[in-house]
């Protein structure tokens, strides 16, 4: 495919890998959202090839970087026009992903109760994105990290200095369900999905095989970026 990067995308690519040469390799995650939202990386209209190519600069020269990164512009997007979530575009709150379906809590009136795995990266004021079952369909929600009933129990990885992973308990913990925000029918959901899917198929087309030869896999790298792009489209934003 002959993909040419526009201008500013080229500039959040270059931005982001000095941004990552001058992070110590252990950088903290509020120091990697905040070093980026100094630089000009945290925008929630940001372009989704740069984000893309912002990421994989910055996890070039720290894996963990990218990731925190990677989630805190994944959730950032998802909420973008919700001025309860103004703080995770300042770079003053971080934003976290569940990434695993091993365990899924559930959400009953606004409020979760059950576990949720490998959530990060964890911080102390963070906001999480998790899937929550009600009756058989999961749905987005998003939720505070220091919120009334959460317990978070810490794991840490060698391949990922700095970065902090967690199982995170809900107990009555209040929250906000993306599709609960525009009241969503069925085909506006299903609409959705598929504008999450052709985004990430064409970043992986315009970034393969270049991408997974660098040690990457698009669904776990990619796949946030798609997901933020169908919240987008549930939301209604352009």
């Amino acid at each position: 495919m002959d993909f040419e990067w526009t201008d500013v995308q080229r500039s959040w690519r270059d931005k982001a890998q000095t941004l990552g040469r001058e992070l110590p390799e252990d950088a903290a995650a509020a120091d990697v959202v905040m070093g980026a939202a100094r630089v000009g990386l945290i925008d929630p209209q940001a372009d989704l090839v740069a984000a893309s190519l912002a990421v994989e600069a910055l996890a070039c020269e720290s894996a963990a970087a990218g990731m925190t990164l990677a989630m805190h512009l994944t959730t950032l997007l998802a909420f973008p026009g919700d001025e309860r979530f103004t703080a995770l575009a300042r770079g003053e709150t971080v934003g976290a992903l569940a990434l695993s379906s091993e365990d899924v809590p559930t959400i009953e009136n606004g409020r979760l109760s059950g576990r949720a795995s490998w959530v990060g990266p964890i911080t102390e004021r963070g906001v999480a994105i998790v899937g929550a079952r009600q009756g058989s369909h999961v749905t987005a929600c998003a939720v505070a990290l220091d919120g009334h009933g959460v317990q978070v129990t810490e794991v840490r990885t060698s391949a990922l200095r700095g970065f902090v992973w967690a199982y995170v308990m809900f107990a009555g913990t209040p929250c906000l369900a993306a599709a609960e925000t525009t009241g969503a029918s069925g085909r506006t959901l299903l609409d959705a999905y598929i504008v999450g899917f052709e985004i990430e198929g064409r970043l992986g087309r315009t970034m393969n095989p270049r991408h997974y030869e660098r040690g990457w896999h698009s669904t776990s790298t990619l796949g946030t970026i798609g997901a933020a792009a169908a919240a987008a489209r549930l939301l209604g934003l352009d």
